[in-house]
């Protein structure tokens, strides 16, 4: 399995593309971790449009720690790579 994580702050727009792109992706075994640094466009409902199961949304307070959140991400990755 392939673990991607994301990082993100108020960029839903971007964010949905990149979702959408992934899962449109021949290779299946993957999960996407999105780190939410407390943004305030709603991000945080964003599970709500992709229901797939490899989708894990993770919103946190906001942190303006890119370290620390990508830290979190990667401790919550279950893939191998």
């Amino acid at each position: 399995m392939v673990s991607i994580v994301v990082l993100t702050y108020n960029r839903i727009k971007l964010l949905t593309k990149t979702i959408d792109s992934i899962l449109k992706q021949t290779y299946p075994d993957f999960e996407i971790i999105i780190v939410n640094d407390g943004s305030n466009d709603n991000t945080d409902k964003l599970k709500t449009a992709f229901p797939d199961e490899r989708v894990k949304l993770f919103n946190l307070d906001k942190q303006n720690n890119l370290a620390k959140l990508r830290n979190f991400g990667v401790s919550q990755a279950s893939g191998e790579y």
